[in-house]
């Protein structure tokens, strides 16, 4: 690890980097992100776990008389970026700076 990844602050809620925007949804739905890192608490949900949430959606239609090919490819596009999520999130862990400022390479 490198000196300045070993100085990355936690990114708080407050960084840029971390402000992502919450979602107002017709019928009173919002959708809250996870703002800052885990190690400062919980107050959103992440990426991956709204992945899960529209991959387990989607599977249902194709376990029912849903099931089409616009849907299957839809499922395979978010396994997809489930993938390359997680692939980022295991780089930035083996290099020391998940839920750091800091960048990974």
């Amino acid at each position: 690890m490198s000196e300045t990844q070993e100085k990355a602050p936690l990114l708080t809620p407050q960084n840029p980097a971390a402000d992502h925007r919450d979602y107002e949804l017709p019928g009173g739905v919002t959708i809250r992100f996870q703002k800052g890192a885990m190690d400062l608490g919980r107050n959103g949900c992440t990426t991956v776990e709204m992945l899960d949430a529209l991959i387990d959606h989607l599977r249902g239609f194709q376990s029912g008389k849903f099931a089409c090919r616009e849907n299957a490819l839809a499922l395979t596009k978010l396994e997809e970026a489930r993938l390359w999520i997680e692939h980022r999130r295991a780089q930035r862990e083996a290099q020391g700076v998940k839920g750091r400022d800091a960048v990974h390479k």
